[in-house]
């Protein structure tokens, strides 16, 4: 049995993707990327659809490299996408780059009106979803219902773009599809982190009906990090963004430890103290701010 022969389209029993034996090269590519990048992993899983060979560069995040501050000097973030030595950033625009110069298995959807909703969609769930999501998994008390609720706001919209259909593309993987494909393993690993559940199948069970058929395709499974790096990526993420340290200790510093505790027991200065709980969301949803302004990935 050929390599086409196995990975056929195990639900019209059609090839939807480029086989191993047709992959041609296109011009030098090179992906600038982070192993557990979920928008660097999107722009993986475009070449494969299509088939184009590409060198894949694994960028440091905490030591950025030449290559990828001279490829992408404003933002200095993965993932870069490298066409013959010519930049490409962002990642939603690098799948478009990408279904534009190789024509094969197009992603997007031919009709301009479509095409504009698939874009809309993406740009939607970047910026609510998985910002939403995090959100939801940094937050504590009361501020954590609030965050999670929204953030189920934004996912029931995505339930009613999958009514109907198989994916997102129609009845075969497409652009929209690859930018929600964070949703099955990111998601759920965000939801293991920040104990909480934002996409079950009671309330979205069309979304997670998408996220088994995506998850199970051949070519998106091998390219999914492993969920144990993940998990202890997003730990260290959130108790990083918690702030989880110590500035001042009485072992470091006992005359300024002594004051704090006498300054904060004086009834007037007590009294107009605001409540922790509110200043833990507070802080975090600051810091969490500033981290996504300062983002790596993008």
């Amino acid at each position: 049995m050929t390599a086409a022969e196995e990975n056929k389209d195990l639900y019209r029993g059609e090839q939807w993707f480029i086989a191993p034996d047709e992959i041609q090269s296109h011009g030098e590519v090179k992906v600038i990327g982070a192993y557990l990048s979920l928008f660097c992993t999107r722009i993986e899983w475009a070449l494969k659809l299509k088939g184009v060979e590409y060198e894949y560069i694994e960028e440091d995040l905490k030591n950025k490299s030449p290559i990828l501050i001279n490829s992408n000097p404003v933002h200095k973030k993965v993932p870069v996408l490298l066409h013959h030595d010519n930049p490409i950033v962002e990642s939603l625009l690098i799948l478009e780059y990408i279904d534009e110069v190789w024509k094969e298995k197009p992603l997007l959807p031919q009709d301009p009106y479509q095409k504009a909703i698939a874009r809309f969609w993406a740009k939607f769930a970047d910026e609510k979803c998985v910002w939403g999501a995090w959100g939801a998994c940094q937050a504590e008390g009361e501020e954590k219902e609030k965050a999670a609720e929204s953030a189920m706001e934004s996912f029931a919209f995505l339930e009613k773009q999958i009514e109907g259909k198989m994916f997102f593309g129609g009845e075969e993987i497409g652009y929209l599809d690859l930018a929600l494909g964070w949703i099955p393993h990111w998601l759920n690993v965000m939801e293991e982190v920040g104990d909480l559940k934002l996409v079950d199948a009671e309330k979205f069970p069309l979304l997670q009906e998408w996220t088994q058929r995506f998850i199970q395709v051949p070519i998106i499974k091998e390219c999914l990090p492993a969920r144990e790096k993940l998990v202890n990526y997003f730990t260290a993420s959130l108790s990083y963004t918690l702030g989880d340290l110590k500035l001042v200790d009485a072992e470091k510093f006992p005359l300024l430890q002594e004051w704090t505790q006498r300054f904060i027991q004086v009834p007037i200065i007590k009294e107009c103290l605001p409540a922790r709980e509110k200043l833990v969301n507070y802080f975090t949803a600051s810091l969490s701010y500033t981290r996504s302004l300062k983002a790596s990935h993008q």
